[in-house]
């Protein structure tokens, strides 16, 4: 069942964020462990035109600054950033954060970001923000 955030965690809650090309938009929020969150994302050009994503590569990654290993990450590559059908929903994308990835995160604050990579003119990250990870009672 989907019900926008913030609910319980017994819930997947939903995220539907914009991001725009050229520019970095900032986007922060808060995720309980064991919580289950189905993110949405519109990349629009700095006209606020929807981006076509077909042939782009897209990484979402949540972080503590300086351990690798620690957070998530979400792509293309993988099959865990789907992008959604492009003639229908230019510029969307879809990715989920699954409550099995949240319930053993550390409470702390991850810096998060979204990078777009065009394989014949480059990448930029074009979202960004913290992720706060939230014990559950």
């Amino acid at each position: 069942m989907l019900i926008p955030a913030p609910w319980d965690a017994e819930y997947e809650s939903v995220l539907v964020w914009e991001a725009v090309q050229m520019s970095v938009k900032v986007q922060n929020f808060t995720i309980y462990t064991a919580d289950t969150r189905l993110v949405t994302v519109t990349v629009k050009d700095p006209s606020k035109a929807p981006v076509d994503l077909t042939g782009m590569l897209l990484t979402w990654k949540a972080r503590l600054p300086g351990i690798e290993d620690s957070g998530l990450t979400k792509s293309t590559t993988d099959g865990t950033i789907t992008l959604l059908d492009q003639t229908q929903t230019p510029g969307q994308c879809q990715f989920r954060i699954e409550s099995q990835e949240t319930e053993f995160l550390e409470v702390n604050t991850y810096p998060h970001q979204l990078r777009v990579e065009d394989p014949a003119n480059g990448g930029a990250v074009v979202l960004k923000g913290d992720m706060t990870v939230e014990l559950s009672l």
